[in-house]
């Protein structure tokens, strides 16, 4: 495991680890945090992108958001996007069964060993929540350590009953995608329209076969996530989508979701103009615009406070060696600078 200097931006400070596989590939884990002592946020990107969904190189976002409220945030890149290593191109022999089995362990694992006994909280956009809901299912001992998730437009099949859904799964995600994939042996979101980095052909695949309404079962070892999820203590989400997110979480959508996953303890909330919210939210600007911080970024804090049933625990190994790489980074950059 490699790691980068920490890096201070007013009251924040931004931690980089990247954390190895095979083949020297690797996954780029960021952690952004005040303190070090309070409750776990692990936050999981959609498909087609990356981590900086959650957060800015300058304070803005959701991470920072829970970060100066308290929470030890750590945000992944799963391996190949963001700032993983290699990026994902056509060698790339990675997919959805790997990030299951293997990145999203691989975290939970690094972060256990820093933090210890903290009281840990899932958050998600879009994919990332099947993906967590999946890993959750393929690893249920994970689940007494987990207190809540808030999902942002997550959905595991989308129901093709409007032209725009159509549109979207059947021709951009579905013909045209395959196409890349022919063209390029692997799909990026620029190719596609919407998206900000790649997915390999794999990941591409087992993706578009859930969506298009198959069962929740692995394609590689025909494991039944569906089966595992209802069969454990149901995870309390809350779930939001906003109003103009008609084709990529649409509320019926994201409904069935919840009730795959056993719907007990779940919530669901629409954020638009007619519920309250300022804005008609669309499938990324739930997480970017800047009237989120106001709209529904405390109910996050409130969901995640409302479930956080144990006390926290200090870790004093990870608590010495922050002193100490705070204390240089204080020495080292200036206030509030952005790389």
């Amino acid at each position: 495991m490699r790691e980068e200097s920490v890096r201070q931006v007013d009251d924040l400070f931004y931690h980089s680890y990247f954390l190895p596989f095979e083949n020297g590939q690797e996954l780029h884990l960021q952690r952004i945090y005040c303190r070090t002592d309070g409750p776990v946020a692990f936050m999981v990107h959609g498909s087609v992108g990356n981590g900086r969904i959650f957060y800015s190189l300058n304070g803005k976002g959701l991470a920072p958001f829970l970060a100066r409220q308290g929470y030890d945030t750590f945000i992944v890149d799963l391996r190949g996007r963001g700032r993983g290593n290699p990026p994902v191109d056509r060698h790339a022999r990675y997919g959805q069964t790997e990030a299951i089995c293997e990145d999203l362990p691989t975290c939970l694992r690094f972060i256990e060993s820093l933090r210890e006994n903290a009281p840990w909280h899932w958050v998600a956009h879009s994919w990332g929540g099947i993906l967590l809901m999946s890993m959750l299912a393929r690893f249920p001992h994970w689940r007494p350590r987990i207190q809540a998730g808030v999902f942002f437009g997550s959905k595991r099949t989308i129901r093709l009953d409007s032209w725009k859904k159509r549109f979207a799964l059947g021709f951009a995600w579905g013909v045209y995608g395959r196409l890349l994939v022919r063209w390029h042996g692997y799909v990026h979101g620029k190719h596609l329209g919407f998206g900000d980095d790649a997915e390999t052909a794999k990941f591409f695949r087992q993706t578009g076969a859930w969506l298009g309404g198959s069962d929740w079962i692995d394609s590689d070892d025909r494991f039944d996530y569906g089966s595992a999820v209802r069969a454990m203590e149901p995870l309390p989400v809350l779930h939001f989508t906003g109003f103009d997110d008609r084709v990529l979480a649409e509320a019926g959508d994201v409904r069935r979701f919840i009730q795959e996953c056993g719907g007990e303890g779940s919530e669901l909330r629409i954020l638009g103009k007619t519920t309250g919210a300022r804005n008609n939210y669309g499938h990324n600007d739930i997480l970017t615009h800047p009237d989120a911080v106001e709209d529904h970024f405390p109910d996050v804090l409130t969901w995640f406070r409302e479930h956080d049933t144990r006390p926290t625990a200090r870790s004093s190994r990870v608590e010495e060696t922050a002193e100490a790489t705070v204390d240089g980074a204080r020495q080292s950059l200036p206030h509030g600078s952005d790389h």
